[in-house]
């Protein structure tokens, strides 16, 4: 995203949101991680991104 030119005050809106299942290499255990499909400000283009990339500081102002 750092080729985006995206920096901390840029709004980012979330439309989808996606979970995924996976098997740990090491423990072999079912692993989750949660990806969200983002727009920058009013682009068009949309992104799925890792819930690592983004900070909520509003967690409580949309539904899961």
């Amino acid at each position: 995203m750092d080729s985006k030119n995206v920096s901390t005050q840029t709004k980012v809106h979330v439309d989808k949101k996606a979970i995924a299942t996976f098997k740990d290499e090491d423990d072999h255990e079912n692993e989750h991680e949660t990806f969200y499909r983002i727009k920058l400000g009013n682009a068009a283009q949309k992104y799925w991104v890792n819930d690592d990339v983004l900070q909520n500081d509003h967690e409580n102002d949309y539904d899961d």
